[in-house]
């Protein structure tokens, strides 16, 4: 009894933990980014995944002034951006998101000499 339930535990991890990293690259994560910047209410699950991983990187990047995003520039517009570029680079879909957002912000908005950031 105590081998079948090991064995269906393990099954169950096995599978999580897979979708779990489905979800790291660009392709698990552009349903929950879209959700997001169309305003769905369904998928919340996704919209956090998509949304910490730009998120993250987003802050990283300002904060080590690499990357400088115009203050009228909102963090759905910067979803958009990753979407877009993902979307019209296929080859995108399967790295992770954090490379594909770090990509993106690094090549639209890079910080120039003598501009600031918004930090």
């Amino acid at each position: 009894m105590r081998a079948l339930l090991f064995a269906v535990l393990s099954l169950g991890i096995g599978v999580g933990v897979e979708a779990a990293e489905h979800l790291k690259d660009a392709d698990g994560s552009l349903p929950g980014c879209r959700d997001f910047v169309n305003d769905r209410s369904d998928g919340e699950f996704g919209q956090g995944i998509c949304i910490g991983q730009i998120a993250s990187v987003w802050s990283m990047s300002e904060a080590a002034g690499v990357v400088c995003v115009p203050l009228q520039t909102d963090f759905r517009q910067v979803i958009y951006a990753v979407i877009a570029h993902i979307e019209t680079h296929p080859e995108e879909l399967h790295v992770p998101m954090a490379a594909a957002a770090w990509r993106v912000l690094t090549t639209i908005w890079p910080c120039a000499d003598g501009r600031v950031n918004r930090q």
